[in-house]
Order: C-alpha cells, then structure tokens, then sequence
C-alpha cells in the first residue's frame, strides 16, 4: 500500500509541470441557455403551442359537458311517470344513445389531451437538443482556436445537487459573456 502512495506522488510530482500551460476557462451554461435569444423565441412558439391545445381542449370539454347536460335531462324525462310509454320509449333509446356518445367523446377528450401533452413534450426535448447544439458549437468554435484544453460548466450539480466547483485558486477565466455574445450577436433587431 505504501508503495502505490509513494508510486502515485511520483506521478503527481512529475506531471505537474505538464499541467503549467494547461489553460482552463469556466462557462455557465445554465445561464448561456436561458440569455440566448432562441431560447426565449421557442418558449413564446410553445407557450403559442400550448395556449392553443388548451383551446382545443376546452372547446372538446364544453361539448361533452353539454352533452352530459343533455343525458341527464333525458334520464329525469325517462323517470317522468306522466310519459305516455312510446314517449318512454323513444327518450329511453335516445338517452342509450346518449350514453353512447358521452362514453366516445369522454375517450377522444382523454386522447386528445394525452396527445397534446405528448407533442408539447417532444417539441420541448427538440428544441432543448437543438439550442443546447448551437451553444456546444459556438463554445468549441470559441475556445479551439484560443487554445483552452479545459471547459468547465460552472452551472453543472453533483449527485447531491451541490455546486461542482468548490474551491477556485489563481485566476481563472470565465467565458460566458463572451459566448453569450457571441450566440446573441445574430438575434434579430426589435
């Protein structure tokens, strides 16, 4: 055991120097992503996206609770002992019918909100994916030329949701403002 520690600080000892000109630089992609402009272009379209289904939604919900409205009043004239049978008769299969109706439109008001659900979550993944791409390749083509070998992500969290950097010694270097700009500079004039 004692070997391996006397073997490990040799290592150390010895690559240290290698680590002299080893540039690193910090980003805070968290607020990278929520300063670029894209990214607050998608949550309006969504947010649009969104305040459409629940439209749509609505729109089914009214109908089935006209409907319901509408079966409810056929199963009181149905218990109308005053009602001629043939009357008795007719409401009894329109209120089946009824019944019928609300159990479809009950199974198309469930699929619809499911399905919109559903497509607002795949949008939101793309467009996450797709504005987390853009930053990546605006940070790669930032930082190769300027000769950084490391990128540390100041807004990532431990396991425990701690912050991943603790402690910082000397100077270090932090990017963001320059690859916000950098993502920004392309934003369309207001």
């Amino acid at each position: 055991m004692k070997h391996l520690f006397l073997i490990g600080c040799l290592v150390l000892a010895f690559s240290l120097p290698a680590f002299a000109d080893f540039k690193i630089a910090l980003i805070d992609t968290g607020k990278v992503f929520d300063t670029y402009y894209k990214t607050k272009t998608s949550a309006t379209q969504i947010a649009t996206m969104v305040a459409t289904y629940k439209k749509e939604v609505e729109k089914l919900q009214y109908e089935y609770d006209q409907a319901s409205q509408e079966a409810q009043n056929l199963a009181e004239q149905v218990k109308n002992p005053g009602l001629p049978t043939a009357a008795r008769k007719d409401k009894d299969a329109a209120l089946a019918q009824k019944v019928q109706d609300l159990k479809l439109m009950e199974r198309e008001l469930n699929e619809s909100q499911h399905e919109h659900t559903q497509e607002v979550q795949d949008e939101l993944t793309r467009v996450h994916q797709q504005i987390a791409d853009e930053i990546t390749k605006v940070i790669t083509d930032y930082v190769k030329p300027e000769g950084y070998d490391l990128i540390i992500d100041t807004s990532a969290v431990t396991q425990n949701r701690g912050s991943l950097i603790t402690y910082r010694a000397g100077t270090t270097i932090d990017l963001t403002e320059q690859i916000i700009e950098k993502l920004n500079a392309s934003a369309p004039s207001k």
